[in-house]
């Protein structure tokens, strides 16, 4: 297993500088810029960049909606993806991966679970599942924190590996996904320091028919199908091939 790598969230990073240099004549050099500031922060032996597929995901196939009402990217992050993104990876030495089908976020997931030591740059919630794993570490830039089980609780109420489970519960506007209505943010959290996971919400039900889970009976029972549908959306893919 490989160790010491710095793992890139790219598309965050290109909206920060682009958005930030929209008025300037080659916003591409503020992407470049901030890169190599991070990989400068960030001392590793080796630079991995992840991207999204181009087209649709498997999520996009489990579940066409997703990601869906977004508004239209603005030019200026456009262009520096489409003409700037990779030449400038690749002249400073960093490995970019895409993967058909499958988002960054599924790379990143992959990369720390099958190397040691990392540090993965990111912004994303989706991510708080790969803190630990392996020794990963997770920096969000754009709010120059490091983050932390401690940090996820305090957030959102939940441990790092219930992520899943707490955005399928409350929904996640940012991905389109509904979640389970009347269930919001603080009712998520309950449910899972009660049960744990959706798993265990469902394991409850099934071993106990009393009237006492009549309420959590009469609003899971009926959509256990969408429930599970929206934990497979959030859950990371952490076994492609690197």
């Amino acid at each position: 297993m490989q160790s010491n790598v710095l793992l890139l969230d790219v598309s965050p990073i290109v909206w920060r500088a682009a958005m930030g240099a929209a008025d300037e004549p080659n916003p591409e050099q503020a992407f470049e810029r901030m890169l190599i500031r991070i990989m400068d922060e960030h001392p590793s032996r080796r630079v991995v960049a992840a991207l999204d597929c181009k087209g649709p995901t498997w999520r996009h196939l489990a579940y066409p909606p997703y990601k869906g009402g977004r508004p239209e990217v603005p030019d200026v992050v456009k262009n520096v993806k489409k003409y700037h993104q990779n030449i400038i990876l690749g002249r400073l030495g960093i490995s970019w991966y895409h993967y058909p089908l499958a988002e960054a976020d599924d790379i990143l997931a992959s990369f720390a679970a099958q190397t040691i030591d990392a540090i993965m740059v990111t912004p994303d919630k989706d991510m708080y599942p790969c803190l630990g794993i392996n020794g990963c570490r997770i920096y969000d830039d754009s709010q120059k924190a490091w983050w932390s089980e401690d940090h996820c609780m305090e957030k959102h109420g939940v441990r790092p590996d219930q992520m899943p489970d707490y955005l399928a519960l409350a929904g996640d506007r940012v991905d389109n996904i509904p979640g389970v209505s009347k269930v919001g943010p603080k009712k998520a959290a309950a449910l899972l320091k009660k049960y744990d996971s959706i798993e265990g919400i469902y394991r409850t039900l099934a071993a106990d028919d009393g009237e006492e889970l009549g309420r959590l009976r009469e609003r899971f029972g009926p959509i256990e199908f969408e429930v599970r549908l929206y934990k497979q959306l959030t859950s990371l893919c952490f076994d492609l091939p690197i």
